[in-house]
């Protein structure tokens, strides 16, 4: 079992991104005896989707030492405390 959220928001615009419309990935979690079976990457592919359908253009997260590898496999990036991806 594996679990996320996405909350959606929105910032005055800027440069790289003229909406502003941007999303928060939070509570990513995979129960200990399901991970390593891509739970977590299917969930974050899906949040993914779902903010490219809102027209995000970036998303934001915090990650655990044991998530880092995850979201630099996807392109996450660090800034200051939080990781993002500009999409």
């Amino acid at each position: 079992m594996s679990v996320s959220g996405v909350s959606f928001f929105k910032r005055p615009p800027y440069l790289e991104n003229l909406e502003g419309i941007e999303a928060y990935i939070l509570n990513m979690y995979t129960l200990p005896n399901h991970r390593s079976q891509g739970l977590a990457r299917q969930l974050l592919e899906k949040c993914i989707e779902e903010c490219k359908k809102r027209n995000v253009k970036r998303i934001l997260l915090h990650a655990s030492k044991d998530g880092e590898s995850l979201y630099k496999s996807m392109e996450f990036e660090f800034k200051g405390s939080e990781m993002e991806l500009y999409l």
